[in-house]
């Protein structure tokens, strides 16, 4: 046992304090003692007295303390019974608050259980709603504001607010793809107005207060927006705004671009209005083309029944072929035209390139304007300008095509220019390239219509065709010529200065001399010459052509008579075939006769221009288009005649 257990606080206190009374007591009372007498009796009387008195000094003392102590103890005892009590008392009320408590715990771990259900369903509510918006075509987005917006302030002041205020706190990929950002957080943060430039700012601004006049809810409005390419590109939107106790907190939007629509729409729009003006542009060249078709009709009409008069002299005779040559001229050049475009349209116009000598076409063309500013009795300079010298001037391409563009472009040139002079020329751009023009000092075209004339039936000014005549279809035939040749158009025009029409053409050099055939008389014996054509009036004006000719004619009307004729005429030299036949056509019989006759000659006759003999090169050695002049006729037979001689 530990000492501690003998020598507690009390023991020890109680024995400390009795040793100190008893020393003090025993010292001091035997001095007292030794101070009243020296006798033994009286001492040792004393000291009995001193004895009882010092036991029930000491007892009392010890009394004192132990009751003390006791007291202390019992105080001790009732405060332990005390709080012993006050800690039964708090024990039950702990066991009745742990009951609580535990009844709380089981609430609270249902509430748990439920909020855990709850942030689950917001989680998949919430991925749900990421995967939509991350899925879906249109752009959304959510706007926020640093501050609730009070929408009792005025409508100007909210406008201005949100115009400086809205930022963009959430939106999906979508909204950034439209915004050309890779990810969306390169938009979140962004205000609203710093994604708009200089120029589509006053768009927002006006979206802005269409949402705050709508009451925080617009549909259906549109915006722009310039993409990093330039272009203009269009959104529809819809817009809610969050409203919560008077004040606007946040904003709501999906945006979808419709450029596509729009441009659709443009496009749709565009081609009404074309279309429009294609039909009134066609009902403006129909009334033209009558008048143009009418006029020289009226003179080939007028003329031939005067021709039938009786008594006419010769030299009105003359006069009066004279105009109806010239109208029937006209006349060939306004369906030549039609036919050209037709086929520039179509993609059918066929090209015959051939070696020829540049230098020779534009001393023609040059003649050609001499010829029509005597006609237009007009005072005009004719210039040619060279670029090569008439050893080296061979060139390769459509000589026909290329004499019609600059018969066209020259006759625009005489036809609009009143004073001053016109010149016409080439040179060589590049190795590979020519270069021709026709310059005018005429009336000059507006910059806006400079697109418009090389359209069908346009001209410069829409009165042209009635002030200058035409039926506006030339500059749409240079173009598609040039075009198919391989070149390009190019015009500069200033008003009343005149204009320059250039257009460049591939440039090939011959690789050598092409041997050119001189036309001669035919000579004996006489040649026969099979006309195969079922219209009496186009025979008989074939066998005019071929009168007073050492020529022997043969006439049949169908294919299947022509293939009879040659059963009894093997030495026929040259067949003249109609493309158009009852029956078998002209290409089923010409390929019958070749059969047999691989060496004889024969030429296509079509109204069709050339396009049919142009699929069959192999069959015809040239072609005829009707309606035949005397000179394509002679230029076509000789030749073809004189290579059999």
């Amino acid at each position: 046992m530990h000492w501690k257990n003998y020598f507690n606080r009390a023991s020890l206190k109680i024995t400390l304090i009795y040793f100190a009374v008893s020393f003090l007591w025993i010292f001091f009372s035997d001095l007292i003692l030794l101070k009243l007498t020296q006798e033994e009796t009286l001492l040792t009387h004393y000291q009995t007295i001193k004895g009882v008195g010092f036991i029930g000094l000491t007892s009392l003392l010890i009394f004192y303390l132990s009751r003390r102590e006791f007291f202390k103890k019992d105080e001790s005892i009732k405060a332990i019974n005390k709080a012993k009590e006050e800690y039964y008392a708090l024990y039950e009320e702990y066991q009745k608050l742990a009951e609580q408590l535990q009844e709380s715990n089981e609430s609270l771990e249902d509430k748990n259980q439920q909020l855990r259900n709850y942030f689950e369903r917001i989680n998949e509510s919430k991925e749900r709603y990421q995967a939509f918006i991350s899925q879906i075509e249109e752009g959304v987005y959510r706007l926020d504001l640093h501050h609730p917006l009070d929408i009792k302030l005025s409508e100007e002041e909210q406008i201005n607010y949100l115009y400086h205020n809205l930022f963009v706190g959430e939106c999906n990929p979508r909204l950034a793809e439209l915004y050309e950002l890779n990810k969306v957080e390169d938009l979140i943060g962004n205000q609203l107005k710093s994604l708009a430039d200089r120029e589509l700012s006053k768009d927002l601004y006006r979206l802005i207060q269409a949402f705050v006049d709508s009451n925080y809810n617009v549909r259906d409005i549109e915006t722009r927006s310039v993409d990093r390419r330039g272009q203009t590109r269009y959104f529809n939107n819809n817009i809610t705004g969050i409203v919560r106790e008077g004040k606007l907190i946040r904003v709501w939007g999906t945006q979808q671009d419709i450029t596509s629509i729009r441009r659709n729409q443009q496009e749709l729009v565009e081609q009404k209005e074309k279309a429009e003006e294609s039909n009134r542009i066609k009902n403006a060249f129909l009334a033209n083309i009558s008048h143009e078709i009418r006029t020289p009709l009226n003179s080939i009409m007028g003329f031939s029944q005067l021709l039938d008069s009786s008594g006419l002299s010769l030299e009105d005779q003359k006069t009066y072929i004279h105009y109806i040559k010239n109208s029937g001229d006209q006349l060939l050049r306004i369906v030549s035209d039609i036919l050209d475009v037709s086929f520039i349209q179509t993609g059918q116009l066929e090209l015959n390139r051939q070696t020829f000598h540049l230098n020779a076409l534009m001393r023609d063309i040059r003649l050609q304007m001499d010829k029509l500013v005597d006609q237009k009795e007009k005072d005009l300079k004719i210039r040619v300008q060279w670029g090569f010298d008439d050893q080296s001037d061979r060139i390769v391409t459509d000589k026909n095509r290329l004499s019609q563009v600059l018969s066209n472009l020259a006759e625009n040139a005489v036809k609009f220019t009143s004073e001053g002079h016109i010149e016409t020329g080439y040179r060589l751009k590049t190795q590979q390239m020519l270069e021709f023009w026709v310059k005018d000092t005429g009336i000059g075209i507006p910059h806006d219509k400079r697109t418009l004339i090389f359209d069908h039936f346009r001209q410069g000014e829409e009165y042209a065709n009635r002030h200058y005549g035409g039926i506006g279809l030339g500059l749409t035939i240079v173009k598609g010529i040039v075009e198919a040749l391989g070149g390009e158009v190019s015009l500069e025009s200033q008003i009343r200065q005149g204009s320059v029409f250039r257009f460049t053409l591939p440039y090939q050099q011959p690789a050598e001399e092409q041997p050119v055939y001189e036309a001669s008389t035919v000579h004996s014996p006489k040649t026969k010459i099979l006309i195969v054509e079922d219209q009496p009036d186009n025979y008989i004006l074939l066998q005019e052509y071929l009168n007073n000719s050492n020529i022997s004619i043969l006439h049949a009307e169908s294919g299947e008579k022509s293939l009879e004729a040659f059963a009894g005429n093997p030495d026929i030299a040259l067949v003249l075939m109609d493309l158009r036949l009852p029956g078998m056509d002209g290409i089923q019989t010409t390929r019958k006769i070749k059969e047999k006759f691989p060496d004889i000659p024969v030429v296509a006759q079509t109204a069709y221009i050339k396009e049919q003999y142009a699929n069959h090169h192999e069959l015809f050695a040239d072609y005829l288009t009707k309606p035949i002049s005397k000179e394509s006729f002679d230029r076509v037979t000789k030749r073809l005649l004189n290579l059999r001689l």
